[in-house]
């Protein structure tokens, strides 16, 4: 008998591992596709802030019909998937841990899903031929240390894997930004043998983006890994020449080092 019972509830272990390897799946899938998304805007955003982008807006339906879209995409889209990702790791870690607890505590899995009466004897059978009854575990003890263990494990996963996320989108965003500005001051340049910076800078959660005297500047809004707030990052171009003019741009991290990991290739920007 009691050998039928544990079957039952490794099969229900078994169940919630498949669960919860699906939920983990899941959740990999949509951060690949988050990352994807939010690369796929900011570049598009970049593209139609510039003045052909602009100017492509006005004359052509479908460039007015793909930047719908990708406003569309980022008012709906991501946020949703933003809130999408940390259920998904949640539940993933909980039906991991029920999984867990089923292959461990079986016979006190019996005595659960008998008592929630999700499982039934026939006549003949009783909780006692389970040999559970007489098991009596201070389940006041218990539960509060094993919520607290799941919960701070659900903690740690969830706050990891948002900072990391955090990361990359923010280097993924300056890099798109200073390579932008230092495309368009060079555009600018082979036509007009002169500075001219662009029109306008894509607003931003994490960047207060300015372009002080022609210098670009993008400052730091919140702390970014260990890497804090008011940080700079500078691009400054300037003339040399006075028959034959040449374009000279110096970029210039934060010289705090965590900073400077967030872009490390910040001084090859748009070379």
């Amino acid at each position: 008998m009691y050998l039928s019972a544990k079957r039952v509830v490794w099969t229900f272990g078994g169940l919630f591992i498949v669960l919860a390897a699906l939920l983990w799946a899941a959740f990999f899938v949509v951060s690949s596709l988050t990352e994807v998304a939010t690369e796929l805007v900011q570049k598009a955003l970049l593209r139609y802030n510039n003045f052909t982008g602009k100017l492509a807006l006005q004359n052509f339906p479908e460039d007015k019909v793909l930047y719908n879209q990708v406003q569309n995409l980022q008012e709906a889209v991501l946020p949703f998937l933003e809130i999408l990702s940390p259920a998904l790791i949640v539940f993933g870690v909980l039906f991991s841990v029920i999984a867990l607890v089923c292959f461990l505590f079986p016979k006190h899995c019996a005595s659960f899903l008998v008592r929630i009466k999700l499982w039934k004897f026939s006549e003949s059978e009783n909780l006692d031929s389970f040999g559970v009854k007489a098991i009596h575990l201070p389940w006041k003890r218990i539960l509060p240390v094993a919520l607290v263990v799941v919960l701070i494990v659900i903690l740690i996963v969830a706050i990891r894997s948002c900072v990391g996320i955090s990361s990359q989108k923010v280097s993924q965003e300056l890099k798109e930004t200073s390579l932008y500005y230092v495309q368009t001051i060079k555009a600018n340049f082979g036509k007009t043998q002169k500075i001219v910076s662009p029109d306008s800078l894509p607003e931003s959660e994490v960047f207060d983006y300015s372009i002080q005297k022609g210098r670009f500047v993008a400052k730091l809004k919140e702390d970014v890994d260990k890497c804090n707030k008011g940080n700079i990052w500078s691009i400054s171009p300037s003339v040399k020449g006075l028959f034959k003019k040449t374009l000279s741009i110096y970029r210039k991290p934060p010289q705090d080092s965590a900073c400077q990991q967030i872009l490390p290739d910040f001084k090859s920007i748009g070379k």
